[in-house]
């Protein structure tokens, strides 16, 4: 006979596990670690400041002919100082290589006067650094916060990002390799469409009136329509709208600059994805690299069902055959 109770305690262990399965692939995806969008993509075209040094620098035009390794750090980031060391080392590395002007920081939504406290404390490992005060250079190059790094090949396109901080193991087998394996080619022709949101200047900031507009009270609406559809890169499990993390702070003051532009809802969030990829929003398009976030539930879901329904099949043949046996016995 079967025991219904046995059998309860099964299947609601089944559903347990498939639930702990469900937590376990959430968990073990961190946006940080996923493959950046902007790899393959030239280097934004926005000039910067340098922190200890007068002019602009233009990444994109100024950089030609020699790679670089361009590190986002802060003086308020606890892992950043654990990094520096790393830095450091790599720098010496690369002067004793004749290649210390390879090395570039972007100091990254700081105060300045603690930046420069900051490298002349520990040690400036910089052939230069940017200053990225309002963090917008982080939002087109689709940070998640400091510190992370990118190596920039000769022709300016990105074609590595490592987030978090850096590792001796990282510089030896990732960094250095491809610096040295990044020789210098003539400057190819852009081909039409390539890097088109890239290259869009983007709106002013500070004057409230961009190509539209001033702003509007429905405007507020919008806005916070917008970015509830929208997830925190941060949190994860909050919108933009409900989110305070500086990231989405960053994020919301940037979808308001676009707004005041005149674009639509759909170019906002195409600017997003192609920065933070398909994770930034909260329902991914359906496409072969988001299949599995659309599936994955329903699969496990169901790979526990058919064990149940397994369960339950062998149980019922088990009966059929111990009755049968009871039967021919009496």
């Amino acid at each position: 006979m079967k025991n219904p109770m046995k059998t309860g305690v099964i299947l609601a262990a089944l559903c347990g596990l498939a639930l702990l399965g469900l937590l376990a692939v959430g968990m073990r995806h961190d946006p940080r670690e996923l493959p950046s969008v902007r790899v393959g993509t030239l280097w934004p075209d926005r000039a910067l400041p340098q922190l200890l040094q007068a002019g602009l620098v233009d990444g994109r035009r100024d950089w030609r002919g020699q790679a670089r390794i361009v590190n986002v750090w802060a003086s308020w980031c606890g892992t950043c100082r654990e990094e520096h060391p790393v830095l450091l080392s790599l720098a010496a590395t690369l002067r004793a290589q004749g290649r210390g002007g390879q090395l570039i920081g972007l100091n990254y939504k700081d105060d300045a006067t603690e930046a420069r406290a900051w490298l002349q404390r520990l040690g400036d490992p910089f052939a230069t650094s940017l200053v990225d005060a309002d963090g917008r250079m982080g939002i087109e190059l689709g940070v998640y916060g400091a510190p992370e790094t990118f190596v920039v090949d000769a022709q300016g396109r990105i074609v590595f990002r490592h987030a978090g901080a850096l590792t001796a193991e990282v510089v030896a087998r990732e960094l250095l390799p491809r610096l040295v394996a990044l020789a210098p080619s003539p400057r190819p022709s852009p081909t039409r469409g390539e890097g088109e949101i890239l290259s869009k200047p983007l709106p002013p900031r500070g004057g409230g009136v961009g190509e539209r507009g001033p702003w509007h009270p429905a405007d507020d609406d919008r806005l916070h329509a917008l970015s509830a559809e929208l997830r925190c890169l941060v949190c994860q499990n909050e919108s933009l709208a409900d989110s305070t993390a500086g990231l989405a702070l960053d994020l919301k003051r940037e979808m308001r600059e676009h707004i005041l532009a005149g674009e639509s809802d759909d170019e906002i969030r195409r600017f997003l994805v192609e920065r933070y990829g398909d994770f930034v929003t909260y329902r991914p398009p359906w496409s072969a690299r988001t299949v599995l976030l659309w599936l994955g539930p329903l699969l496990l879901l169901l790979g526990a069902a058919w064990g149940a329904w397994r369960h339950l099949q062998r149980q019922a043949q088990r009966a059929a055959v111990s009755a049968a046996n009871e039967e021919a016995s009496a």
